[in-house]
């Protein structure tokens, strides 16, 4: 199969996979929102934060390393397993151990029992890093796709019969274990598996060049909790979870579209990034697919604030519709940044990736101070998104001009129509809702209208773009046909779909 058509088919299984789990998990979370109060959302939260930073180092970047590395996978992947998930056995060991310490730092006592039991997941997580990005490596979201639905199935049903028993942040907590006990058997069953080994000089390519890029992802992380950091320290749990339902919402384009983005992204980039042209080329298709979908979803966001806090989620919620309205923007520059990261991966740059994250988080976090200071929960989503505006983005465009040929002006191209169509789309909305005193009719009716103008405002756009899309990823391609791993005795190929 050609390479336009392996990235073709890995996008369309990313593609419904990510539209099936995130629907779903829309909806779940619905449910959990009403059988849980703002605090068990904001000790979760607290959770999260530790997981997070510990989790993104647990493996070393060994799972990119695999993913862009031109080395023979045979040599390299015992390695890798045998990094994983030594790395992951004593992470998940210290994190058990600094669990009361990191919830007493971060102002929450309250998440010391989820911190511990969320240790397991990095522990279990080390032992499906090489199965995950070999998958991902050879473009089979098909198998992924098992993965994810068996995980969702499980994972859902323990969250959602734990919180009507009121178990509040330990229901989310479990729920994240079934998750990945049920995707480390699924992925180890269907997904190429190799026996631990060790070769030092291996280990020291995998390490050299996962480092930086671990550096990169620990300070992004750190950047995306950031929020949660300043305000459970200065404003408390319950304040705290108010802001992460609105910060949830706000990330549904992040969620819609980071499947793709993540297991598709990285390594379609990484194989075109010996070409400019190439590079560009397939940058700026993602970048107006992504674009046209997300933005409309962030406009309504961002003019159906209120109606969506007030009629999905309930009374109680209601203080999030105004963080919302100035979150949703934020949601839609992640979905950007993440492509950005992922041309400075495929071009080797991860020590500029890192440097970018040192510049952001120092900024931000001055700027997160003055705003919860100076207005509370609303100064901190403005600062989120002044400093990605005005700072990050144009940093890691001139970066990637630099260093990967790509124009700025490729990147604007792509996004003008779609937002010039979303603007239209959530001032139409907001118009009809405006004058709706019930918030249930006033978001069906403002939705419906902010979607006939998007589309009526993109539908010629659209049928070029699919036309472009179709030519791309038709068309014979260069690299390697990744669709067959070699199998030996000690490990098993991916299945054909």
């Amino acid at each position: 199969m050609s390479f336009g058509g392996q990235v073709a088919r890995s996008i369309a299984w990313a593609g419904a996979g990510s539209a099936l789990t995130r629907v779903g998990q829309l909806f779940i979370g619905i449910i959990a929102a009403r059988l849980m109060v703002p605090e068990d959302f904001g000790i979760f939260a607290v959770t999260l934060v530790v997981y997070s930073i510990v989790v993104n180092v647990s493996d070393l970047g060994v799972g990119s390393a695999l993913i862009q590395t031109e080395e023979d996978i045979d040599k390299s992947a015992p390695t890798a397993v045998t990094l994983s998930i030594v790395t992951a056995s004593l992470l998940g060991i210290g994190m058990f151990f600094a669990a009361p310490l990191a919830a007493s730092v971060l102002g929450a006592p309250g998440a010391t029992l989820p911190i511990q039991v969320m240790s397991s997941v990095v522990f279990i997580a080390g032992l499906s890093a090489v199965p995950s990005a070999l998958l991902t490596r050879y473009f089979r979201q098909d198998l992924r796709f098992r993965a994810d639905i068996a995980a969702f199935i499980v994972g859902n049903t323990v969250l959602i019969v734990l919180a009507a028993m009121g178990w509040g942040a330990m229901a989310l907590a479990l729920s994240r274990v079934a998750v990945q006990v049920v995707t480390v058997v699924v992925l180890l069953i269907v997904g190429p598996r190799y026996k631990p080994g060790f070769d030092p000089g291996t280990a020291r390519g995998l390490i050299r060049f996962g480092m930086p890029l671990v550096g990169a992802q620990l300070l992004g992380f750190t950047i995306g909790s950031m929020d949660a950091i300043v305000l459970g320290r200065a404003l408390g749990s319950t304040k705290l979870g108010v802001y992460t339902l609105a910060n949830n919402i706000a990330s549904w384009p992040m969620s819609l579209s980071s499947f793709v983005v993540v297991n598709v992204g990285l390594p379609m980039l990484s194989r075109v990034a010996a070409s400019r042209e190439e590079l560009e080329r397939y940058l700026a298709n993602a970048i107006k697919a992504l674009s046209g979908v997300f933005l409309f979803v962030t406009a309504m966001c961002i003019s159906l604030a209120y109606p969506l806090i007030y009629f999905v989620y309930g009374t109680q919620w209601v203080a999030a519709a105004p963080v919302l309205g100035v979150l949703a923007a934020y949601g839609s520059l992640r979905v950007i940044l993440f492509l950005f990261n992922d041309v400075l991966i495929a071009v080797g740059s991860t020590r500029a990736l890192m440097w970018v994250q040192v510049v952001w988080l120092l900024t931000l976090t001055a700027a997160m101070v003055v705003g919860v200071n100076a207005a509370g929960l609303i100064g901190v989503a403005f600062a989120q998104v002044g400093i990605v505006v005005l700072i990050v983005i144009p940093l890691e465009l001139l970066i990637m001009r630099r260093l990967a040929g790509v124009r700025p002006s490729v990147v604007l191209r792509g996004l003008l129509h779609p937002t010039i169509a979303a603007v239209l789309a959530g001032l139409a909305a907001w118009a009809v809702a405006l004058y709706i005193p019930v918030p249930g009719w006033a978001l069906l009716a403002g939705g419906t209208v902010g979607a006939l103008v998007y589309a009526s405002a993109l539908f010629r756009w659209f049928r070029r773009l699919i036309s472009e899309i179709r030519t791309l990823y038709t068309r014979e391609g260069t690299g390697e046909d990744v669709t067959n791993p070699v199998a030996d005795s000690d490990r098993s190929a991916p299945p054909s779909a």
